[in-house]
């Protein structure tokens, strides 16, 4: 599911794996654990996965294989709205 095609220098699944790490952690970049590769490295893939919607991708695929373990119809059948994510129209 990673991106790029093209040789790499760096091992795509360890800087996925960072940016996981630093979602799940909080941390600042510049406190990226040392297991993984330079902090400037990781941040320059988080920002170009992020404008060209890997990211979305990712979890839209997630979600459907998920669903699909649960013996549940891929893509969900309903939505709940509640009166917050409404806005009220006056005339």
């Amino acid at each position: 599911m990673l991106p790029d095609k093209r040789k790499c220098k760096y091992f795509l699944q360890t800087i996925f794996n960072a940016i996981l790490w630093i979602c799940r952690t909080g941390c600042q970049w510049r406190n990226l654990s040392n297991e993984f590769h330079y902090w400037q490295i990781v941040y320059y893939y988080f920002n170009k996965w992020k404008k060209n919607g890997f990211f979305d991708d990712v979890t839209k695929k997630v979600v459907r294989k998920e669903r699909m373990r649960q013996g549940r119809n891929y893509a969900p059948s309903a939505a709940a709205i509640d009166n917050q994510s409404i806005k009220k129209v006056h005339s």
